[in-house]
């Protein structure tokens, strides 16, 4: 039996690709815990009850025996977590990651490719049992629509797959929220938090934020209960203040800040480019126009609004049923991206009826988009209206040919400065006008403005047999799905007018066996999920996991999962028809109606084109074109564009989870391999003014359309036509080493192969290989004074070596955080103070590629509490 374990534990690990040295480190590590967990004998051979006591907290059986990996933190644990709200928190955990998009815009990734992009669509984010991802976009804003952090019960992680019961979502991973019960958690909760960032004024004055929260619960003879919560926070956004030069036509030579054709990450309008003839010999040079910084277009400023009531009411002492409605507005940026959400709002209903056998739940989100807008379409559209672009493309010629009195000539500085005369600086009136005219009007109607009033309604059920089915533990449900996806034109193709909403419906099935043998020492579980989605095909998401107690408190752990996602509606119906850079959604009804499939090249084939036939009238005269074409033609290649369809893993995965040293040490490490199929990304493909890749008469008409840059760039969703490969280890343990002492200290280790056939670039950047956690707390060290302190390290995430430029430099640093967080209570004034920084030291750092350096956040609360 030894030997076995020893050989599959060494085929697993070789199977996830790391060097020999790690391999024994592991093995040793893994068999050391091992010996010593079945050397201890003070354990008996059966748990007896539902809890044990393990560290800083209570660790349920069901966690402790899981048989796939399930992270569970508690309201306690949550409140010592030094960070701007729970979410940050959340981040120390094992196997979790975070991007930061803003000061209070935090994304979580518990597994797949999502460091180094700014959303993740692949992540379900429940909220007692809704939904909280927005319908229009996709994808979850985090905390921005979760719930306070003072009515947070407790959040359950589970990294990978969920998606046999929870979804085409559940595919990276699920956080599960759950908020306080009023008929357990009654009184009156009151946080006043504020706050300082940019404490060095590096890159933006000293700006302060509050975060003020209410929770208020009263439950009338164990019958009714309400429960209210308000929460209001505001401040001032991280700035991006990278700008790396996208340029696809530079070489590195020119690439930059000097470069004629310059595209600059973070600086928006001079995406408008134009090949003009400078020099004596006319050739054609790729110019842009000068755009305006990211933070002059955003304005910086983030807020947020909370305001949720429930009811509840007790049918029976088994049975309640319950209505929620929650509201969410807020301001925030997005990362990298160039989208502005001001007052965008979210509006949740939620009926349910539960007892312990069953519940049936419906819920309707809506979004409402308030004033948001795109601030690179902003720019793009101010640029031609303080001075068309033939007038300034033609100065601009006209001063570097010389022709300009008082400006040296052959001088690309020069020439852009005089065609900069008048440029509207920011915070001038010609400025804001021009700002606030183009925000304010929708895209498709001269302006930037993104609508939406997209929907989502869901009806869920689930029923226990348990009662019935003695046997065995037998669960089934249903979900009944419509979304509603409707934008006017400005994101989605709801277009042309009369503007129709598009509607992508679901109908869902699931069950899920759980038998216990051997004295329920051995935990066999099996689900199978059914789901047939109006865009797609009846697909089908089979789980098997088995768990087994070899002593009491040890418990060995395996499973094969799998998961889907479908695409997020911007990927499927994304629809920006205007400017050089276009979007269209990877669907029939968006690609067919920008000729993808039959008129799209390859992006990558029209740089290699474009550099050999302007190499060669370089050296031959503008009158050799047609001896240009006819040569190097054969260079252009078509996209290879198909239709997007849902993204697939298989995963297998192992663990191994013990409590030792007389129930003072939890430790838990699981390895995991997954194979993803149709992963879902982003390319860009090109389409001539005429012509298309499939024969010569169209291919020369192309090749005529692409030497004079007479073409769109188009942004597409696309399926990669290879498997993708990833897998890795996470390992964590807690240790109560002295006294209320506690230490937690977690890794992990993650490897991928990005080799897809053509060149996907988002969301497919690497994920940083090794993260790790070190945490010391105590709660009461002396007198009610209590400190955490948490140190987090994250490997550089390495160029992506697929992306549609490989020149350009996208990778991120290593970094190296600590937080700290001190707190004081009062019991007779029944009220705690904390104060704490996230990023104690304020080194600036990246979480995404070109999105928001990140400073540290110093801040001090006051929590007071009548039960």
């Amino acid at each position: 039996m030894y030997t076995f374990r020893l050989n599959l534990k060494f085929h697993l690990l070789k199977f996830i690709n790391i060097n020999r040295s790690a391999q024994y480190f592991l093995f040793i590590v893994f068999e050391l815990f091992v010996f010593y967990s079945n050397a201890q004998q003070l354990l008996t051979d059966t748990i007896t009850t539902k809890e044990v006591e393990v560290t800083e907290s209570k660790i349920p059986k069901y966690v402790l025996g899981s048989p796939i990996t399930l992270i569970k933190v508690d309201s306690r644990k949550l409140k010592e977590f030094p960070g701007e709200n729970y979410y940050a928190g959340l981040a120390t955990q094992k196997g979790v990651g975070v991007i930061t998009n803003g000061l209070f815009n935090k994304v979580l990734n518990l597994r797949g490719f999502s460091a180094g992009a700014t959303w993740n669509e692949g992540m379900l984010e429940l909220v007692d049992g809704m939904d909280i991802n927005t319908p229009g976009m996709g994808f979850s804003f985090g905390n921005l629509t979760g719930t306070n952090d003072i009515d947070v019960d407790n959040v359950e992680l589970i990294p990978g797959a969920a998606s046999a019961i929870y979804g085409a979502n559940a595919f990276n991973g699920l956080i599960l929220t759950t908020t306080k019960d009023p008929f357990r958690y009654q009184g009156l909760t009151v946080q006043l938090k504020s706050g300082i960032n940019y404490l060095d004024g590096k890159y933006h004055d000293p700006a302060l934020f509050n975060d003020y929260q209410i929770r208020y619960a009263k439950a009338f003879k164990n019958k009714f209960a309400i429960k209210i919560n308000l929460g209001y926070l505001n401040g001032t956004e991280w700035m991006k203040t990278i700008e790396t030069d996208f340029d696809p036509n530079a070489t590195d030579e020119i690439r930059g800040i000097n470069n004629p054709g310059r595209d600059l990450a973070n600086i928006y309008g001079d995406e408008i480019q134009q090949a003009i003839p400078i020099g004596t010999g006319g050739t054609l040079v790729n110019v842009s126009r000068t755009g305006w910084n990211n933070q002059n277009l955003s304005q910086l400023k983030t807020r947020n609004i909370k305001a949720d009531g429930t009811i509840y009411y007790h049918l029976s002492p088994e049975t309640e049923v319950s209505y929620n409605m929650r509201y969410r507005i807020f301001n925030t940026d997005f990362g990298e991206q160039s989208w502005c959400f001001r007052n965008f709002a979210v509006t949740y209903h939620k009926l349910e009826l539960k007892n312990e056998s069953y519940f049936i739940r419906a819920y309707h989100v809506k979004d409402h988009d308030g004033n948001s807008y795109d601030g690179a379409w902003v720019a793009q559209l101010m640029n031609p209206a303080w001075k068309s672009d033939s007038i300034w493309f033609n100065q601009y010629a006209n001063a570097y040919n010389g022709q300009v009195t008082g400006v040296t000539g052959l001088n690309h500085q020069e020439a852009r400065s005089y065609a900069d005369q008048g440029m509207p600086q920011p915070g001038s009136e010609q400025f804001n006008k021009l700002f606030n005219e183009f925000k304010s009007k929708p895209i498709g109607q001269g302006g930037a403005r993104n609508i939406d009033e997209s929907s989502l309604a869901k009806v869920l059920g689930q029923y226990n047999f348990n009662k019935i089915i003695p046997w065995a533990q037998i669960i089934a449900g249903f979900e009944l799905g419509w979304r509603k996806i409707f934008s006017e034109g400005t994101q989605e193709m709801d277009y042309p007018p009369p503007f129709t909403p598009i509607h992508d419906n679901n109908i869902s099935g699931y069950v899920q066996v759980t038998k216990y043998l051997f004295h329920e020492k051995l935990n066999l579980t099996a689900s199978l999920r059914a789901d047939k989605y109006s865009q797609f095909d009846l697909h089908l998401t089979p789980r098997f996991a088995v768990a087994y107690q070899v002593k009491q408190y040890n418990f060995i752990r395996a499973s094969v999962q799998s998961g889907t996602q479908n695409p997020d509606p911007y990927f499927l119906y994304g629809y920006s028809p205007e400017g050089d850079y276009q979007v269209l959604g990877g669907s029939k009804l968006t690609a067919d109606h920008g000729g993808l499939p039959i008129r799209s090249f390859e992006f990558n084939s029209i740089q290699n084109y474009l550099d050999h036939a302007n190499a060669y009238l370089l050296q031959y005269g503008q009158d050799s074109i047609a001896a240009a074409v006819e040569l190097y033609k054969h260079l252009l290649k078509p996209s290879g564009f198909t239709y997007l369809q849902p993204q697939k893993l298989n995963m297998f995965e192992l663990g191994y989870q013990t409590l030792l040293a007389n129930k003072k040490i939890h430790f838990d490490i699981n390895i995991y391999f997954t194979i993803y199929r149709n992963m879902l990304g982003a390319t860009e493909v090109d389409v001539p003014s005429s012509g298309n890749p499939f024969d010569d008469d169209s291919i020369n008409a192309a090749a005529y359309s692409f030497l004079n840059y007479d073409y769109k760039r188009i942004s597409t969703g696309m399926n990669a036509k290879k498997n993708i490969l990833s897998g890795g280890t996470e390992a964590g343990a807690k240790f109560n080493f002295y006294k209320s002492y506690f230490l937690s200290v977690n890794f992990t280790y993650q490897n991928e192969n990005l080799n897809p056939d053509f060149e996907l670039w988002v969301p497919l950047v690497h994920s940083p290989k090794y993260k790790s956690n070190v945490s010391l707390s105590n709660e009461n060290v002396y007198k009610n004074v209590g400190f955490a302190v948490n140190w987090r390290w994250t490997d550089a995430v390495p160029q992506n070596v697929n992306d549609n430029n490989p020149h350009i430099n996208n990778n991120l640093s290593a970094k190296s955080v600590i937080d700290a967080q001190l707190s004081y209570s009062l019991s007779k004034l029944k009220t705690v103070f904390r104060v704490g920084s996230s990023n104690l030291l304020n080194h600036y750092y990246l979480e995404s590629a070109n999105g928001p350096s990140i400073g540290g956040v110093y801040y001090f609360s006051i929590v007071y509490n009548v039960n």
